[in-house]
């Protein structure tokens, strides 16, 4: 499809999808004025703060800043890339998604999909239907599972002998080699044979509720105890979270999600009420699962078995969550437990309540390095220490890290002053040079900026942010808010600034991105040539626009950033002529002293003559 066509396409299911009359699908709207109001279904309220315009076909949340047109709506809700959105709503409005150079492989996709669709519903069939079945039921009835959970999660069972699926399979004229490339089925000297055996079948799938693939687990004693499918076209173990189709709804609404081992677990939690509860298909989870959790909440609780690999699972996880901007907290169960057996004897109430006290990540890793270090010796009081400096410099507020530090210094029986001597060391040696978004800034703008579409992640706490600071970054996303309306002043903005003219990352990198944009037919915006997450971030900036009626004043927005640039720097010469040192922390020279003063003046005339009436104030 050439660029042209894409443009005419997007226009035109963008005008037969009218925005309230989508979001009406998914969200209980009201009319207020010109708006339509409701409650967001990005995050959990009370009061509704999200708002449709149907003059202008935008969404946004004064709640969460979540905001875009449809196209961005379908993406967020649905998880799905900004094509996928786009033929969705095509679908949606009877309109013909043209056949592309891709065409074969979608066709073998769909293809792939129905055979294990048709699997899932063989083996839930024998399950819940036939004889052989009883001996799964009979152990789901041992394990606790309710039948109304079998359905939920379309448990199956595949009977023992070689051929029940094979032949099931060649009935309906399914090509054996495909389904051999799928795991269901393995080749032998006597032809094609079950793969799964005498097994529970777990159907693995997608975040649209696709089966993507399989788990079985045997009912009695036996080797591999779980079986799954192998790596294929449509499973990668390391890309999905199990569960997550029925827990996404929950995690979005309560912003949380509990992460466990096994698929026991997760089904025994959802039962008990937990429906926020997700599996990472074993204990190793990995980025790609990080980033899909991302996508529906900022909370996670981490509930591994209580065994030394859930332990190791759980350390490995937390670096990963914690990098990502994730709140991470973990869930303490008694020696030998995990959460499916905890759930069995002790009950909900009892998992509720441990919940609610499992700690943060400073307070796990103190626990941590207080069990792992001998507290006796000098050096393990050191060791300690270490263990958990990164953590420590981690907490924007100063008032929670003295509470951790003093509360560290007591448990290890050294001086206070020792530790903060030791975590402000620790941060003059890993201060960050190029801070940017972090999600309780701007939750929105920070889940856009993955590693999924280049843009930077880092971190700005808000406490970090001075209100110059503030005022540079409003400045800088009003620019791009201005540069996305009209190609006339994008040009003009692009002769005025380059991208590493923009302080925060991600405005630099989204600028830099728009800078390769073509020059769009007559009547559409710049909206309409761009794809992809970009896309989803250029959407919610125009839409936040809309919504709260920025000024739109080219001129006035430039010399503003000119005079909160020259205001920061005067700011920072201020801080290193008090103190005589530099951004590292190191002593000034005297020459390099008497420079700094020479610029301060300099400067200082230059704001007094040219911006007079620059409030003091900010």
């Amino acid at each position: 499809m050439d660029r042209l066509r894409q443009q005419e396409l997007i226009q035109e299911i963008k005008e037969k999808n009218d925005i309230v009359s989508v979001i009406s699908e998914y969200v209980s709207l009201r009319k207020a004025g010109r708006s339509w109001v409701g409650l967001c279904p990005f995050h959990s309220e009370k009061t509704g703060s999200f708002n449709v315009n149907p003059e202008k076909q935008f969404f946004y949340c004064f709640g969460c800043s979540a905001g875009g047109d449809v196209f961005s709506f379908i993406m967020k809700r649905e998880n799905l890339e900004f094509m996928e959105a786009a033929r969705k709503l095509a679908e949606r409005a009877g309109i013909a998604w043209p056949e592309s150079n891709d065409h074969q492989a979608d066709q073998n996709k769909n293809e792939l999909l129905k055979i294990n669709q048709l699997a899932a519903s063989y083996f839930h069939y024998c399950l819940s239907r036939t004889e052989q079945g009883k001996r799964g039921r009979e152990y789901l009835e041992r394990r606790g599972i309710d039948p109304e959970i079998w359905r939920k999660f379309s448990l199956g069972y595949a009977p023992p002998g070689w051929h029940h699926l094979t032949e099931t399979l060649r009935k309906k004229n399914v090509p054996l080699e495909k389904a051999s490339t799928l795991g269901l089925v393995s080749f032998g000297e006597n032809g094609y044979y079950d793969r799964f055996r005498d097994r529970i079948i777990f159907p693995i799938c997608d975040p649209q509720g696709n089966v993507v693939g399989f788990g079985g687990r045997v009912l009695d004693q036996g080797e591999p105890k779980y079986l799954n499918s192998p790596e294929t076209a449509l499973f990668h173990k390391g890309r999905f979270l199990y569960g997550l189709q029925l827990a996404k709804e929950t995690i979005r609404r309560q912003n949380q999600a509990i992460i466990m081992e096994g698929y026991m677990d997760v089904v025994q939690a959802h039962q008990g009420g937990f429906q926020q509860a997700i599996a990472s298909l074993g204990t190793a989870l990995t980025q790609d699962q990080v980033k899909l959790i991302k996508r529906y909440g900022s909370e996670v609780i981490l509930a591994y078995d209580a065994d030394t690999a859930g332990q190791n699972a759980t350390l490995r996880g937390m670096g990963l969550l914690r990098e990502a901007g994730l709140t991470v907290k973990i869930l303490r169960l008694p020696a030998g437990e995990d959460p499916d057996s905890f759930l069995k004897k002790a009950g909900e109430k009892a998992f509720r309540e441990q919940l609610a006290q499992a700690p943060g990540l400073i307070e796990f890793k103190i626990e941590q390095a207080l069990r792992k270090y001998d507290l006796n010796s000098s050096e393990g009081k050191l060791g300690a220490v270490q263990a958990v400096l990164p953590e420590l410099g981690e907490i924007e507020s100063s008032v929670a890290r003295e509470f951790y530090i003093r509360q560290l210094a007591r448990e290890i029986g050294v001086s206070e002053n020792a530790v903060f001597a030791e975590v402000d060391d620790w941060l003059a040696k890993n201060r960050k040079k190029s801070p940017v978004l972090d999600n309780k800034l701007i939750p929105s703008y920070t889940k856009m900026t993955t590693e999924k579409n280049g843009l930077s992640v880092g971190i700005i706490r808000n406490a970090e942010l001075s209100p110059i600071q503030a005022a540079i970054f409003e400045a800088e996303k009003e620019l791009l808010q201005i540069a996305l309306q009209e190609y006339d002043k994008f040009a003009r903005i692009k002769e005025e600034l380059k991208a590493e003219d923009f302080q925060f990352a991600v405005w630099r990198d989204f600028f830099g991105a728009l800078q390769d944009t073509e020059p769009a037919p007559e009547n559409h915006q710049i909206l309409d040539e761009l794809t992809g997450p970009i896309r989803e971030l250029a959407s919610t900036l125009l839409a936040e626009q809309q919504f709260k009626s920025g000024t739109g004043d080219l001129a006035g927005i430039l010399n503003r950033l000119d005079m909160l640039r020259l205001k920061a720097r005067i700011q920072k010469l201020t801080e290193q002529i008090a103190t005589g040192k530099d951004d590292s922390g190191l002593q000034l020279s005297e020459a390099d002293l008497k420079a700094k003063l020479l610029e301060f003046t300099e400067l200082n005339r230059k704001l007094k003559k040219e911006y007079p009436s620059f409030s003091a104030e900010l």
